[in-house]
Parts: C-alpha cells; structure tokens; sequence
C-alpha cells in the first residue's frame, strides 16, 4: 500500500467514524442528561424510584426541545452562513472555484 493510498483510506474511515460519533453523541448526550437529572432529583426529593418512567421521557423530551431550539436560533440569526463563510476563506480550492467562476462571469 502507497502513503497516498493509506493517507486516502485513513481520511476516509476517520470521517466515518467522525460523523457517527456526532450523531450518536447526540443520543448519548441526552441519555446523560436525563439520568444526571434523574439522581438528583431522587436524591434530593426523596421519590420513589417508579417515577423514572415519568422524568426519563419528560427530560428527554425538553433537552431534545432544547437543542432544537438552539439550532433553529443559530438558523435564523444567521449563524450558519457566518460558520460556512468562515470555512470557506480558509479552503483553498474552494477559492480556486470561486476565483475561476468569478472569471467565467466577468
């Protein structure tokens, strides 16, 4: 196997396992939340132990919510425009496109 070849195949599976881990993060994460929120709750409040059945999906439910609303916001503030300009300054065959499409215009 060439260098060229194992760099292509590293990059291909990394990404891979980069773009699972981001949306499995986003299960994870809230499975976490729930059962943080859940100890406490318990611990604290001193509720019977039957009433997970309730907090679980309840807390699911609102830190799903949230991370929805937090998305929609960056949506309409304008956020992700902003984040892709910022990408696209710092590739350089994205500026070469641009450049050579700027030219066909002209």
């Amino acid at each position: 196997m060439t260098w060229e070849k194992f760099i292509k195949t590293y990059i291909h599976h990394r990404s891979l396992v980069v773009k699972g881990h981001a949306e499995l993060s986003l299960a994870a994460s809230v499975f976490q939340y729930v059962v943080l929120l859940w100890l406490f709750l318990r611990d604290m409040l001193d509720i019977s132990r039957s009433y997970i059945f309730i907090v679980v999906p309840v807390a699911s439910i609102l830190v799903l919510g949230g991370q929805y609303v937090i998305g929609w916001v960056w949506d309409k503030k304008g956020f992700v425009k902003e984040e892709q300009d910022w990408i696209t300054v710092r590739n350089p065959q994205i500026q070469a496109i641009i450049k050579a499409i700027k030219k066909e215009v002209e």
